[in-house]
């Protein structure tokens, strides 16, 4: 299993929900934002994402199918949205109209809190995922360290034990008494 997927996955989805959560910011910071570099109040902003790969589901499937992994999400932009500002009666306001209304922008903090709280939970989950690949991937690195031990240490006794066989041959040991020591082999004939 290619543990490099998992992680870029998991990278590419915290990295979306850090946009998101930092936009989210952005537009709370500026709800009473009156005026812009563009002129009129402030524009709430929305990020817009994409899966990586295929862009539909049959094309993802056949794609994993195939062996190539899905590789996680992108940030395509963020986007000042096109919304009616929010008119608030306030004839002593510098930016007030000559009605005396002044433009806010149109951010409703409740649903910018629900979101702020949706990344802060999606970013939570992907730290979850990379922190379980991670630990899948040092599971199976335990899992060869010691399978790679069991197989020095019986390549070792291997050794041992032919070297104490050709030496028992000077010594004039028999087959029973090299048992006698304790040693395990297998006898060729």
């Amino acid at each position: 299993m290619d543990y490099y997927s998992a992680f870029e996955i998991s990278a590419s989805g915290m990295a979306l929900e850090k946009v998101r959560l930092d936009t989210m910011s952005l537009n709370l910071a500026n709800a009473n934002t009156t005026r812009s570099e563009a002129g009129g109040p402030y524009r709430p902003l929305r990020v817009i994402a994409q899966a990586r790969g295929a862009a539909d589901f049959e094309g993802r499937i056949s794609a994993m199918m195939g062996g190539n992994t899905p590789s996680g999400v992108d940030v395509v932009e963020v986007v000042a949205q096109e919304v009616d500002p929010r008119l608030v009666y306030d004839p002593g306001h510098p930016d007030a109209n000559n009605e005396g209304f002044v433009a806010y922008p149109n951010i409703n903090p409740v649903s910018e809190m629900v979101t702020m709280i949706e990344a802060v939970r999606g970013y939570e989950a992907n730290v979850r995922a990379l922190n379980a690949a991670k630990a899948m991937a040092l599971s199976a690195l335990e899992i060869g360290r010691q399978q790679l031990v069991r197989r020095l240490f019986h390549l070792y006794n291997q050794l041992r034990v032919s070297s104490l066989i050709s030496s028992s041959i000077h010594w004039n040991l028999t087959k029973q008494e090299i048992s006698l020591l304790g040693l395990k082999a297998r006898w060729v004939s």
